[in-house]
C-alpha cells in the first residue's frame, strides 16, 4: 500500500507525517525547508507553483513533479499547455 499525505504547508508537519510512514507529500505551496525534509528521508515531494518561476525554483529543490496551484486562477489547461514546452 502507498500512503500519501496532502495540504501539508510546513516542514514540521511534513516531517511528523513521514515518520508515521507516509510515501509522498503534496503542498498547496513552495518551501524550501519542506524539500529539504523530504529530501533527507527519500520522500517525494509535490510542492505547488503558480508561475514559471515557482516550477523553475521547485526543480531547483529537487521536486520531480508539481501541483499547479491554484489552477483555475493562473489559466487551467491553457497555463499548463504554455509551460510545457520549458518545463517538462
Amino acid at each position: 500500500m502507498i500512503i500519501g499525505v496532502g495540504s501539508i504547508v510546513d516542514a514540521e508537519t511534513a516531517a511528523l507525517y513521514i515518520q508515521n510512514g507516509t510515501n509522498f507529500v503534496v503542498s498547496p505551496v513552495l518551501k524550501d525547508d519542506m524539500a529539504v525534509v523530504c529530501n533527507r528521508r527519500k520522500i517525494l515531494w509535490i510542492p505547488g507553483c503558480g508561475s514559471v518561476t515557482e516550477i523553475s525554483h521547485a526543480e531547483e529543490l529537487g521536486a520531480e513533479i508539481v501541483k499547479i496551484f491554484p489552477a483555475s486562477q493562473v489559466g487551467g489547461p491553457k497555463f499548463i499547455a504554455a509551460v510545457k514546452g520549458p518545463c517538462p
